[in-house]
């Protein structure tokens, strides 16, 4: 069975979804309304019914008491905020004067060679 399956997969598919097609179609075309269709109303269930017996009338019962609501405080104010302090103003910092360069030693040549031509 498992070969057939696996080497026909669509057509064990398509099975598959006619067989559940017809299974819905059993289903309601049987109807379920079918109780209905056999209503009798001079069944005598009526006639047989108790007449002698009295109505049932509910006691009226009192509604319990309803509490007091709670006393509440009264709502909080939050005080004012203070006002805020004004900040001093930085005071600028002074630039440093730039640093002489260092003279170059005797022993190093500043001048470029000239190239020989």
């Amino acid at each position: 069975m498992m070969a057939l399956i696996s080497e026909n997969w669509l057509f064990f598919l398509i099975a598959l979804v006619i067989g559940v097609a017809t299974a819905f179609w059993a289903w309601a075309a049987t109807g379920r309304d079918g109780e209905t269709s056999r209503f009798n109303a001079d069944d005598g269930l009526l006639e047989r019914a108790e007449t002698s017996a009295a109505p049932v009338v509910p006691e009226p019962v009192a509604p319990p008491p309803v509490a007091a609501p709670p006393v509440t405080a009264p709502p909080v104010t939050a005080p004012p905020a203070p006002e805020p302090e004004a900040a001093p103003a930085p005071t600028p910092t002074p630039t440093p004067e730039p640093a002489p360069e260092p003279a170059a030693p005797a022993s190093v040549v500043t001048e470029q060679p000239k190239p020989v031509v």
